[in-house]
């Protein structure tokens, strides 16, 4: 028997310091549908994931937090075979350089149609 954490079809993990930005996001993703589990810190994202009994297909965090950053919290969710399936988006007010792929990060203030078209990609649900 397989005791890993099931993979949430529709559950997002929302990672920012910022209880606006918390509140704001997961309103609009719980009226598209979307179940959310809010963290403070990248921190707090791992300590949940460790013990979830079901794990997100999508992580949005932001890049500049206190300790660890958005890219250094997606390189180590990376790294982790039990996230193969979930994909790790950054939020920043900054530019993020040398990224090909803005499928992976969110300009802040955060475009909700951008928000909820990654959302839906990152899901296969893309309308």
């Amino acid at each position: 028997m397989d005791d890993a954490p099931a993979m949430g079809e529709r559950l997002v993990l929302v990672v920012d310091d910022d209880a606006a930005i918390l509140a704001a996001i997961t309103d609009v993703l719980e009226q598209e549908g979307y179940r959310v589990q809010m963290a403070t810190s990248a921190d707090a994202a791992l300590a949940w994931l460790e013990t979830a009994d079901t794990l997100p297909g999508l992580i949005l965090v932001d890049e500049w937090m206190p300790g660890t950053t958005g890219s250094q919290f997606c390189k180590l969710i990376e790294t982790m075979p039990r996230f193969s399936s979930t994909k790790c988006v950054r939020m920043s007010a900054a530019r993020f350089e040398g990224d090909a792929d803005e499928s992976l990060f969110l300009k802040k203030p955060i475009d909700l149609d951008r928000l909820l078209r990654v959302v839906h990609v990152a899901f296969g649900d893309a309308k």
